[in-house]
């Protein structure tokens, strides 16, 4: 942890006074690491080809420039120790450094004012049982720098994290973290799915509804208890259940056949099936208007975040550190400052923790120090190719 330095004076917009070019959240896009044959070695040269040709205000600014080189040379060389010579005793350690100071040079390539990142901008307050950890969010803003987490959070156009939350809720909330039993049950983050039928969207538009498979909610829950199910989730207020308005030229959208579809001589092109429809409850919302547009528009504000690949696919996140959007990627960094935190000041509980003899969560935990080992340099590689944050 950065020596403490005297308290800044931070404003209302977590801005130092200065302007911040945020780009929309509808630009972010998940890639789905896990789903994807990854190479990290490639993944890294890539990364070392981009030192050449920085990217952004790192092009031309020398200062920035030079920021944005070390802290990828610096990334990697962590990264590697974490891959090749660090045991799960001490792999957190290298592998949230090696993010972060990757995410050093994407604040250099993309943040216009107040760039450089001091300092992580969030603390660990260790409990018993490890997943009552604590983390509180310190957003620091100066005319000259940043802290971390509140750099992820604008380059993903959202608000500072400033409101506690606990590690059980970080675990649940970060996508694709693998999978533990959490006693108190902590929002996950969801998947909302447009009809996989052309047809069933158009139908739907043409009433004036947006109907979407939610993958993560229990198809069991009750009409009644919808808006208390939703609740962590502030852009899908409003939802209904979809059975009123299923009829014949809807129903096709909540089967659970495969989808064939064939090329023009006839011939299966691709089988398909979507494993999501056998538990995922259809909701509906009215659209504004009954056209495409209106629809991917509120398909974009319910869920703001895409996924790579799949136009019919995108994610929303609980409500967590007091904002109602949190950046995915911010997650994933929390996260690992949480277990590095535990690794570096709380070597018995971690100790603990990872005993695989004892502990229930020590291979969910070795799982995901070996899934950051693929996630973290492509997540850097993205970030520092990434195009210029929108207004």
């Amino acid at each position: 942890m950065p020596a403490a330095t005297a308290p800044q004076t931070v404003d209302t917009n977590f801005s130092g006074g200065q302007p911040i070019r945020r780009r929309s959240s509808r630009a972010v896009r998940w890639v789905s690491y896990a789903l994807a044959i990854a190479d990290a070695a490639r993944t890294w040269q890539e990364i070392r080809a981009v030192r050449a040709r920085p990217t952004g205000l790192a092009a031309d600014d020398l200062e920035r420039r030079a920021v944005f080189t070390a802290s990828l040379q610096q990334a990697q060389e962590l990264a590697v120790a974490a891959a090749s010579t660090a045991s799960y005793a001490t792999k957190p350690l290298p592998l949230f450094y090696a993010l972060s100071q990757g995410m050093r040079a994407a604040s250099a390539a993309w943040v216009e004012e107040a760039w450089r990142i001091h300092g992580h901008g969030a603390t660990v307050v260790t409990q018993r049982p490890l997943m009552q950890t604590v983390i509180k969010p310190r957003p620091t803003v100066t005319e000259h720098h940043r802290d971390c987490l509140s750099t992820l959070q604008m380059l993903d156009g959202h608000d500072p994290m400033a409101k506690p939350f606990t590690l059980e809720a970080l675990w649940a909330a970060t996508p694709e973290t693998p999978q533990i039993e959490l006693a108190g049950r902590a929002p996950a983050s969801l998947r909302l799915h447009v009809s996989p039928y052309p047809r069933g969207i158009e139908e739907a538009t043409s009433r004036g509804r947006i109907l979407l498979g939610v993958e993560g909610l229990s198809a069991d829950t009750p009409d009644d208890e919808l808006a208390r199910a939703l609740e962590p989730y502030p852009s899908l207020a409003g939802a209904e259940s979809a059975r009123p308005y299923i009829d014949d030229a809807l129903g096709q959208f909540l089967t659970n056949q495969a989808q064939v579809k064939f090329d023009r001589h006839g011939r299966i092109l691709v089988l398909s099936y979507d494993e999501w429809i056998d538990s995922a409850p259809v909701l509906t919302w009215p659209l504004d208007s009954p056209t495409g547009e209106a629809m991917q528009a509120l398909y974009e504000d319910l869920a703001p975040v895409g996924v790579e690949s799949s136009s019919n696919t995108r994610m929303v996140f609980p409500a967590i550190g007091g904002v109602d959007h949190p950046s995915p990627y911010g997650l994933w960094w929390t996260l690992l400052l949480s277990l590095s935190s535990l690794v570096r000041y709380e070597p018995d509980l971690w100790s603990e923790a990872i005993d695989v003899d004892t502990s229930p969560v020590a291979v969910p935990l070795e799982q995901l120090c070996d899934y950051c080992e693929w996630f973290v340099p492509a997540l850097l590689l993205g970030k520092v190719r990434d195009t210029k944050p929108e207004p």
